[in-house]
């Protein structure tokens, strides 16, 4: 297996043995036989790598949707837990969103009203006949985000049995 020695790299320098369960999960998932690129395995771990266990019960909560629990964690419970603020959990999620695991929904609405003002513009500058203006959607002031394809792929690919110890 060629994994293994980049992998054990990976639980030497690991700092939180809580999270050596997550590295070997991920092993087992490269042995169950799905034939998995090198880069992209390195690229899980080096993400793994500058993740704290915090990081990552954050990220679980915005994968919920997508991967069976049966805990009832929130980020309240998780502030609480923690003791953390609203600040100091904004900063995870910008971490996170640094790591592409998760992104703006506001970023989102942002672009696509964006794309349609340039669109509409187009259209006006073209001499189009009654151009029309898709409707400009609200973003909201708060915050919003949700886990983009890359953080579920990060997520499964540590589970065991679809499932991330807290």
């Amino acid at each position: 297996m060629i994994f293994f020695p980049l992998v054990s790299d990976f639980v030497q320098s690991e700092k939180q043995e809580e999270k050596i369960g997550l590295i070997v999960n991920g092993l087992t998932n490269i042995a169950g036989g799905i034939n998995w690129q090198e880069d992209v395995v390195l690229m899980f771990y080096d993400t793994l790598s500058q993740l704290n266990l915090l990081d990552l019960r954050l990220l679980k909560l915005y994968a919920s949707t997508y991967i069976e629990r049966d805990d009832n964690d929130d980020i309240y419970k998780l502030m609480n837990e923690c003791q953390i603020d609203n600040s100091q959990a904004g900063m995870i999620r910008e971490k996170l969103e640094r790591l592409g695991l998760i992104q703006s929904k506001n970023e989102e609405k942002i672009y696509e009203n964006i794309e349609n003002v340039i669109k509409y513009v187009e259209d006006i500058a073209k001499g189009k006949k009654d151009p029309k203006l898709k409707r400009i959607k609200n973003v909201p002031k708060s915050e919003s985000y949700r886990i983009t394809s890359f953080g579920l792929k990060f997520i499964k690919f540590f589970m065991k049995s679809y499932e991330i110890e807290n």
